[in-house]
Order: C-alpha cells, then sequence, then structure tokens
C-alpha cells in the first residue's frame, strides 16, 4: 500500500496515493517537506517538484491530496476556499489529484506557516489502535499476531461498546494512529459508534474475502471483528487479508461521495 504521513506540528495525517503518474513521481519524491499556507479550508505547500497536468481538475473533494501544477505545490482540501461558488470546493486553478487523505482531514484546519513533512510509511501501517467491550482470547489472538509481525499497537481498556468505538475512532481519525481493530459480542454495535467519527470507515469482517473487499474499495480504515463470532484462527486469516489488501482505485469515486456525506451532515 502507497500510504504516505503528513506532519505539520502537532497535526498528523495519513494518505493513500492513486495509481496516477502523479501520484509515482510523487512517491519516489518522498520524502519532502515544505511551509504550510491556509487558502480557506486548504493548505498548500511549495516541494521541489515539477509535473505537468494530468486529468486535472479544479473542483475537488473533501479530503483530496493534490498537486497544483501552476505554483508546484501540493495541496490538501478539507473544505471550502476564497473560490469556492455555494457549497463546492475549488482550487484555485486545476489541480491533479493524486490520492485522498485517510483520516480526518480537518486536522490541519487553522494550520499556516508550519512545516509539513511528508513521508513513505513503511510496510503500509504505523500503528493499530484496539479497542472491545470485553476481553477474551481472540483479542489475545490479534495482539499476538501483531506482536509477530513487529506492529505497533495501543489497546484501551475494556469499556461500554459506544466509549471503546468512539475512543478507537478518535484515535484513527486523529492521526494518532493510522489503523484500528475494534470488537464486540456481534461486531455490529462498535461498527455503528465508530462510523459516528468522521474520518472513520468501520467494516465487520467474518471471512478474509469481506476483509479484503473491505480495504479495496471501500478503503477501510477499522477491521472489525465479533467476539461470539469470530475463532482466532478464522482471525488470523482476517488479519492477513486485512493488511496484505491495498486500496484501489476502482471505488475511490464513491469513497470521496462518502466523505462528501460526511462533510455536509457533520461540518
Amino acid at each position: 500500500m502507497r500510504k504516505a504521513k503528513l506532519t505539520a506540528g502537532k497535526a498528523t495525517a495519513f494518505a493513500w496515493l492513486n495509481s496516477t503518474r502523479t501520484a509515482d513521481t510523487i512517491w519516489e519524491s518522498l520524502p519532502l517537506r515544505g511551509t504550510a499556507h491556509a487558502w480557506g479550508n486548504e493548505i498548500y505547500f511549495g516541494i521541489p517538484v515539477e509535473l505537468e497536468q494530468e486529468n486535472a481538475r479544479q473542483t475537488v473533494n473533501f479530503g483530496d491530496l493534490a498537486f497544483w501544477p501552476d505554483g508546484n505545490c501540493l495541496c490538501v482540501f478539507f473544505g471550502q476556499t476564497p473560490a469556492s461558488r455555494g457549497d463546492e470546493i475549488r482550487a484555485a486553478s486545476p489541480v491533479n489529484v493524486l490520492g485522498r487523505i485517510i483520516n480526518d482531514p480537518r486536522v490541519f484546519e487553522g494550520m499556516s506557516e508550519i512545516e509539513v513533512v511528508v513521508e513513505r510509511v513503511e510496510g503500509g501501517v504505523e500503528s493499530v489502535a484496539i479497542g472491545t467491550d470485553e476481553h477474551n482470547p481472540l483479542v489475545e489472538a490479534v495482539t499476538g499476531y501483531l506482536d509477530d509481525a513487529g506492529i505497533k499497537y495501543r489497546l484501551f481498556d475494556p469499556g461500554p461498546w459506544p466509549d471503546v468505538a468512539e475512543k478507537v475512532g478518535m484515535t484513527v481519525a486523529s492521526g494518532e494512529c493510522d489503523e484500528g481493530i475494534l470488537f464486540c459480542w456481534t461486531g455490529t454495535g462498535v461498527s455503528l459508534a465508530a462510523n459516528k467519527v468522521l474520518g472513520v470507515r468501520a467494516a465487520l469482517c467474518h471471512t478474509p474475502e469481506v476483509a479484503a473487499g473491505a480495504r479495496k474499495w471501500n478503503h477501510a480504515n477499522v477491521l472489525v471483528m465479533g467476539l461470539g463470532f469470530t475463532t482466532p484462527a478464522m482471525a488470523q486469516d482476517i488479519l492477513k487479508a486485512w493488511f496484505s489488501t491495498s486500496y484501489e482505485d476502482d471505488e475511490a469515486i464513491n469513497v470521496a461521495r462518502v466523505a462528501e456525506m460526511e462533510r455536509r451532515h457533520y461540518t
């Protein structure tokens, strides 16, 4: 998975890069750094890369990561700009969309005149937030898998399923962790609660095939499993599928539509 980490002061975001030539060039150029400037609900920063327009457009989506050819800048969009007309998000001039912010892009609100560092997330995952409403052998099996894989994680104390779902959801949305794993008896409760957090796409997965699909097509960033219906052996296969499957371009426009729904209803 081509995942990048953007850090600006205390703000952190993770971005997925698509399969465009622009994204290829940016990926090969990482790490990059520049000084962020705010333009409405957009930040942009100059980088030492020059690219021509590639399927460039001026109207973009909430959470888009783009390259601005007119200024040789990377841009993150999280709301209306001074160029916006009505409710749209509009760049100053056409940009090459090269990916999307995976978590809540509003972490960059109010950021200006601050250094931004963009770097690769080696291995596709930096750290995982884990929450459950009760501890049982399935949770131990999952943390054991992460230990063996060398993946860092933060395990929250058990609590009511709405509370642990919110904690994990907020940890992922804020960029403190780039992935999440949640458990409750069926998995539906924590799924419902976590998906109330803007920037979270929690997927209840009962087979490896569902986990792979949730990653490829839904760009899911929180894996949910049911304590009462998932054996440790099943969880191993689900985790392998989850962590080995990359986001794909095929449904990126629909993932962007979901993000736009979040922006309209929750911001």
